[in-house]
């Protein structure tokens, strides 16, 4: 009977990810808690303050302005919003695969190192004996000339 492959363990560098929050917090929460303010109280002064002396078409004229733009307002907002969502999607998704490529590497270079050491291998006995045939000669028969 076969085993069922383990899930797979999708771990986070704590350390980045604290970094992440903070930056989050600071590059995109408050400035746009601060714009969100800010357009709010336009709002509301602009809903407070007293009418004006403008005539009724100059009103219509406004609203005719204003339509178009809040038509490709609101196609651009829903633009956002997607990539937003597909953004979030990413974001989730990402960590997981670059620590498994991350993985992978670190494997390759354990592997690599131990199939050069083991390529190298031979040499360095060779090169040791000789070394040492060299300095026994040396200590039986005293300092040879140099070459």
């Amino acid at each position: 009977m076969q085993e069922q492959p383990q899930p797979i363990l999708r771990e986070r560098n704590q350390l980045t990810r604290q970094i992440h929050r903070h930056e989050v917090l600071w590059q995109i929460t408050i400035p746009i808690v601060i714009g969100a303010i800010i357009m709010l109280t336009l709002m509301v002064l602009a809903v407070v303050a007293p009418p004006g002396t403008a005539s009724q078409l100059a009103d219509i004229s406004v609203i005719h302005l204003i339509v178009p733009a809040l038509i490709f307002g609101v196609i651009s907002l829903l633009m956002l919003v997607g990539s937003i969502y597909l953004t979030i999607r990413m974001i989730l998704q990402l960590p997981f695969v670059f620590y498994r490529i991350q993985s992978f590497f670190w494997l390759a270079n354990e592997r690599i190192g131990d199939f050069t050491d083991r390529l190298v291998a031979p040499i360095l006995r060779i090169n040791s004996s000789a070394a040492a045939a060299r300095a026994f000669r040396r200590s039986v028969f005293g300092r040879t000339r140099s070459r």
